[in-house]
C-alpha cells in the first residue's frame, strides 16, 4: 500500500499498521499466544508424565528462538517503513501483553 493510498484513509488506518483491538496491548499477540501454546503443551506433558524436564522442551525451545527471529525482522522492516511505527514500539509491548 501507497503512503498516497494510506492518507485518504481515516485514522488509525492511514497508519498502515494495526493498533487497536490486541494490538493495543501487544505488538505480535499472534506470536505471543502461539508461543504460550507451545509451552502450555509442554507443561501438560510434564504433568502426565510426573518430570519437570524431559525432551519435548526442545519443541517450545526452538519455536521461541524461531518466533523471537521473525518477530524482530517484523520489527525491522515495519519500522524502516512507517515513521509512527517506532511510537508505538515505545508504547506497546512486543510480545507479551500488558508489559
Amino acid at each position: 500500500c501507497s503512503s498516497v493510498a494510506l492518507s485518504k484513509l481515516p485514522k488509525p488506518y492511514n497508519l498502515g499498521f494495526i493498533t487497536s483491538g490486541l494490538f493495543k496491548y501487544s505488538r505480535h499477540p499472534n506470536y505471543f499466544f502461539e508461543i504460550l501454546h507451545w509451552w502450555i503443551f509442554y507443561l501438560v506433558g510434564c504433568y502426565t508424565d510426573i518430570q519437570i524436564f524431559n525432551f519435548t522442551i526442545f519443541g517450545p525451545l526452538l519455536l521461541n528462538l524461531l518466533f523471537f527471529g521473525s518477530t524482530s525482522l517484523a520489527e525491522r522492516i515495519t519500522s524502516e517503513k512507517y515513521e509512527d511505527y517506532k511510537a508505538y514500539q515505545k508504547s506497546v509491548s512486543k510480545l507479551i501483553p500488558f508489559l
